[in-house]
């Protein structure tokens, strides 16, 4: 599955549906195939980053019509991620189709930084947010402003600043592969099954 992108004729709130959707259908095949689930994580680069973090937070929220029974997301990966939109009027936009002050309710709802204070999983959701420290895309204030306000808000959250990573470079598996594997290993109920660590 894929999601409304902009560039497709996407609009805030499709895009972030099309997330929580497509993460509800991979549980739904995996359990169909007789897997056993460990911890459902999502994890999202830059603008996917700000779609992890608002299906994570947002919880029953962002369901739309999906026909997949509604999954709780146990963990979030978020790399260098957009999560303040409002600092970003111009590139959001294109996502939202008016300025903020033609529809201040939906920018303020597809605001990651928004949820931070609704705490509907604040004891259940676990949070891994990474910034490059070579990123001259996008300020790592951004990564580490959206988890000091998780942080006061009681989410349990870890910030890594991962040396010499570009913008570009973050995601690849070389250098975030063996960072989020460990922790999403260390997650509550991840588990080995026949051998083989699995966590979905």
């Amino acid at each position: 599955m894929t999601y409304r992108a902009v560039g497709a004729g996407g609009r805030y709130p499709e895009p972030v549906q099309d997330v929580a959707c497509a993460v509800a259908f991979a549980v739904q095949r995996a359990r169909d195939a007789g897997l056993v689930t460990g911890p459902v994580v999502v994890l999202g680069h830059s603008a996917g980053g700000h779609l992890a973090a608002l299906a994570a937070l947002g919880a029953d929220h962002f369901t739309g019509t999906c026909p997949y029974p509604r999954v709780r997301i146990d963990g979030l990966i978020g790399l260098a991620g957009t999560y303040d939109v409002s600092k970003l009027p111009d590139l959001a936009q294109p996502l939202f189709g008016r300025r903020p002050a033609q529809d201040p309710a939906a920018w303020r709802e597809g605001n990651p930084m928004s949820w931070v204070d609704q705490g509907a999983q604040r004891a259940n959701l676990e949070i891994l947010l990474a910034h490059g420290t070579s990123d001259t895309d996008l300020p790592s204030s951004f990564t580490n402003d959206f988890g000091a306000a998780l942080r006061a808000h009681g989410y349990d959250v870890r910030v890594d600043a991962i040396q010499g990573a570009t913008h570009q470079t973050l995601y690849s598996a070389a250098v975030i592969g063996p960072v989020a594997a460990a922790w999403v290993l260390s997650l509550p109920g991840a588990h080995t099954v026949q051998g083989r660590t699995s966590a979905s």
